[in-house]
């Protein structure tokens, strides 16, 4: 079903030809198969994975997310590797956003504030966890 070269840049994602190749034969067989069928999505998750790059991004400075339901996304370093945290939903709003991409949902309610902190534990210190940059920046 696929093809040699394919394959072997499927385990080397290492260079931006090997990218491109793969993005193009991802393409061509997403034409072939129907849109019901698991293959599919595989293929389209896949091909968003090699879309989004992240190593170009500047660390701890948060940007748009390109995630559906989330409002931004902040790159970090944890343990040595860049770890990519997805945090807000862009359906809900909050206190006041400190980025101001989406200032038009602020409430700036002090007791939805607290019934916030309440719903997910009060403060959190964990720097690797979407709470932590939601309350930071959102709450």
């Amino acid at each position: 079903m696929l093809n040699t070269p394919l394959m072997i840049c499927m385990f080397i994602n290492s260079t931006v030809l090997c990218a491109i190749h793969l993005k193009f034969y991802f393409m061509f067989y997403i034409f072939l198969f129907k849109k019901e069928t698991h293959l599919y999505n595989i293929l389209i998750l896949i091909l968003y994975y090699i879309m989004t790059d992240y190593s170009s991004k500047a660390l701890n400075k948060p940007f748009k997310s390109p995630i559906k339901g989330k409002k931004y996304t902040i790159v970090i370093m944890d343990k040595g590797k860049r770890r990519v945290i997805h945090f807000g939903d862009s359906t809900r709003g909050q206190f006041k956003d400190k980025i101001g991409l989406y200032s038009s949902m602020d409430n700036n309610d002090p007791k939805r504030k607290k019934a916030f902190y309440d719903r997910f534990g009060g403060k959190t210190n964990d720097k690797t966890s979407a709470l932590y940059y939601s309350q930071r920046f959102l709450w």
